[in-house]
């Protein structure tokens, strides 16, 4: 706080810091290192602009730290970096055996034998999801210290873990322990382009090249973010500036509010990620001015890319056909004082091809861990998309939304205009098929249940959803105009 910066500058009593800080302060001094970083301790608390000053420096903190420490296994300032006694694991101990490769038959060794298995007993709980799970990792300001940081140890609740750009270990096996880290690092290995795409259907039968990881990286970055949670929601850019600002420098390339420019059409193809973890997670826009619609900052909630969306895998098309990609004109970015931070206003200025469809509010049907209906209304998981075809109505793809629509604005059996900005097709299938994505938008000043179809663009759009499935067909009749999205 201002009133305590001066006698704080002076010294500060070690009896009146929380444990955790206790045990950092005595850590470090044990490794002989003079200084240690506290946000809370180094940041002035009620200042503002010392806040966003020391924001913006984030990125050069962590990534020029000697060590990180992590108390991840801690709920707040008072668990200390400790580990649980009746957590972590007991042992070790050291069996000597020889295995006959033969018969694959073990049996105890003589004196000459030099090979040794080290036992350790273990919760009955996977070992590998408990860094996931500890207090630490749930909070999103925290994403960027383990991203950037060169080294971090982990004090959890059932050991204490290491991570480096080359080892990932822990105190019972100090060599290499990478069953202990369900998630590995990004950044490690030389390189941020280490996308983890295990498990997940192969995204294209062509060689996964250098910028293709780095933006699959990205995505994945995303995604990690925003499935954890920040005691302000408008800490949304700023927790993540760090990150944003390591990768500008790594590419040259320019960030808008969570984009970037030299794969602009790509980014805009996020989505709520309504089934997340444990369940269902409604999404929200907060009254507060967080980012533009076009922004996945905007939303309150878990995010993911159209990479995997309900069950489907959506290859990700390095090489996309120009005539279905937007064009970036221009945009605007009302910042504070680090472009990469907090906004005030966002102005996106696109050119790219423009239809008209309509969604039917239909009946709710209660979400599901794997939903592989089609309606589900009130939450609005996927809709049906439809155009008006030769006087009739056709689906011309599928839509999930941002947030749910307002249910009084929108009531069941009635339609929503929706105008679809062409993004990007897909790679061809295995039988010559491909679709198209987009994203949906309304007219800013436009009424959620509204159904005429008009000719009269409106003159600024805001961003609802995403669509996908569409025919390239859809887009022939479309018009390829200017667009204006807040």
């Amino acid at each position: 706080m201002a009133k305590t910066l001066h006698d704080h500058l002076g010294s500060i009593s070690a009896d009146k810091l929380p444990r955790t800080f206790q045990d950092f302060v005595q850590n470090t001094r044990r490794l002989g290192v003079p200084y240690v970083w506290i946000d809370s301790l180094c940041i002035i608390q009620d200042s503002r602009d010392d806040w966003e000053r020391e924001a913006a420096q984030m990125a050069d903190v962590y990534s020029n730290a000697h060590l990180t420490m992590a108390a991840s296994g801690s709920a707040d300032g008072q668990g200390g970096c400790q580990v649980v006694d009746h957590v972590r694991s007991y042992g070790p101990v050291d069996i000597e055996c020889r295995v006959n490769i033969n018969s694959a038959s073990s049996q105890a060794l003589t004196e000459d034998s030099t090979t040794t298995f080290r036992l350790w007993s273990r919760d009955t709980y996977p070992v590998g999801q408990i860094l996931r799970i500890d207090p630490l990792t749930q909070r999103g300001w925290t994403l960027q210290e383990r991203e950037l940081s060169p080294r971090v140890v982990h004090y959890c609740r059932d050991t204490i873990r290491w991570e480096c750009c080359e080892s990932r270990a822990t105190i019972e096996f100090p060599w290499s322990d990478g069953a202990s880290f369900d998630v590995g690092r990004l950044f490690d290995g030389g390189s941020f382009a280490r996308p983890t795409l295990i498990g997940i259907p192969n995204i294209s039968s062509k060689p996964i090249d250098s910028v293709t990881k780095q933006r699959l990286t990205w995505f994945e970055l995303v995604d990690r973010y925003t499935s954890r949670s920040l005691t302000r929601q408008t800490d949304i850019l700023p927790a993540f500036s760090g990150i944003a600002r390591s990768i500008a420098a790594a590419t040259s390339d320019e960030y808008y509010a969570g984009l970037w420019r030299s794969y602009f059409g790509h980014c805009l193809l996020w989505a709520s990620n309504w089934h997340v973890g444990r369940g269902f997670r409604q999404h929200s826009r907060p009254a507060d001015y967080l980012a533009p619609s076009w922004s996945w900052a905007s939303v309150k909630g878990p995010i993911h890319y159209l990479s995997w969306v309900n069950g489907y895998w959506h290859s990700f098309n390095a090489d996309p056909d120009p005539a279905y990609a937007p064009q970036l004109v221009d945009v605007s970015l009302q910042a504070s004082s680090d472009p990469y931070g907090a906004l005030k206003a966002a102005t996106l200025r696109i050119k790219g091809k423009v239809g008209m469809a309509i969604c039917k509010q239909e009946a709710y049907a209660a979400p599901k861990d794997h939903l592989n209906v089609t309606f589900t209304a009130g939450h609005q998981d996927r809709q049906t998309l439809l155009g008006m075809e030769g006087g009739k109505l056709d689906k011309v793809g599928e839509i999930r939304y941002d947030v749910p629509l307002c249910p009084d604005c929108s009531p069941i059996g009635k339609f929503t205009l929706l105008w679809l900005l062409c993004c990007l097709n897909s790679e061809k299938t295995a039988d010559g098929k491909t679709s198209t994505f987009a994203i949906a938008l309304r007219g800013d000043d436009d009424v959620e249940g509204e159904t005429q179809m008009s000719s009269i663009v409106p003159k600024r759009f805001r961003r609802v959803g995403i669509a996908w499935g569409i025919d390239p067909s859809f887009w022939d009749k479309a018009v390829t105009i200017t667009l204006t999205i807040v």
